[in-house]
């Protein structure tokens, strides 16, 4: 860019001549195959990388072309452009590359998950004979398709600790196996719904939760009796208008309908669902 504003506010004569057509014809096709084989085994090896030198490389061709169109259009008119068209790729180079900056930014800072691939990981989950749902799912890229997730799974509050051991393991293995993603975590809730008072007041909140259209869901449900307490999460979306009031709105809610326990209710973020 600056070379090129230097050479349009003081033009400088140039002499080109008929090889040079063809060296830069010839530089233009090589480019564009390095630039193209470069990406295409960046995108296979799921390297940032790769994939940033093949457009450099494509780059380079574009400036080539553009090389190429200002010879020609000299050799015709006996007027300068080289100046002109590098000023103009220079604003395509810069654009690209705070883009390939803000998107490597990205990866690092952390990005939401796909919604499609969570909801299919979780409804895979859902189907293990064992687990009544699957929440909670956080998932962290680290690059090159290595993947680390955690999740918390719904299950009968009568299930032995060997056996939440083996359903985990399970949940783990069959996560990896379809989609190579480690489940580093798999966190329990349990919940007994053959209890006729926490049967009850299940129902009760989902009633009241269906009346919210931005409640995503409601886990983690939990009735004490001894203590008079009931704890879920509820997952509220992130575009919601004031969310917190909206948790608060439910929350009064569910307390007036069940006046004689305590109502501990944590609102869950989308993050997701």
């Amino acid at each position: 860019m600056v070379e090129s504003v230097k050479k349009i506010i003081t033009p400088v004569d140039v002499d080109y001549q008929t090889q040079t057509i063809a060296v830069v014809s010839v530089a233009i096709v090589v480019k564009i195959i390095l630039g193209l084989y470069v990406r295409h085994r960046g995108k296979k090896l799921n390297s940032g990388s790769l994939i940033g030198s093949g457009i450099d490389a494509l780059f380079d061709a574009v400036i080539s072309t553009a090389t190429l169109i200002a010879i020609i259009f000299y050799f015709v008119t006996g007027k300068q452009i080289e100046a002109y068209l590098a000023a103009a790729i220079s604003l395509v180079i810069i654009f690209s590359g705070l883009r390939m900056i803000w998107r490597a930014f990205s990866i690092l800072l952390g990005e939401r998950a796909d919604p499609a691939l969570t909801q299919r990981i979780k409804k895979d989950i859902a189907k293990i004979d064992g687990v009544n749902g699957a929440f909670d799912l956080f998932m962290h890229d680290y690059g090159n398709g290595f993947t680390v997730a955690s999740v918390n799974i719904e299950v009968n509050h009568a299930l032995t600790a060997a056996e939440i051991d083996d359903l985990s393991r399970l949940v783990q293995k069959t996560i990896y196996k379809k989609y190579r993603i480690i489940l580093s975590s798999v966190g329990i809730y349990a919940i007994d719904l053959d209890d006729p008072v926490a049967e009850k007041y299940w129902r009760i909140v989902n009633e009241i939760a269906d009346r919210y259209e931005h409640i995503i869901n409601i886990h983690g449900f939990n009735v004490d009796q001894r203590d008079k307490e009931i704890s879920f999460d509820i997952v509220v979306g992130f575009t919601t208008p004031n969310r917190r009031s909206y948790y608060q709105k439910f929350c009064r809610e569910v307390q007036v309908a069940i006046p004689d326990y305590a109502i501990n209710v944590v609102l869950d973020a989308d993050i997701s669902d």
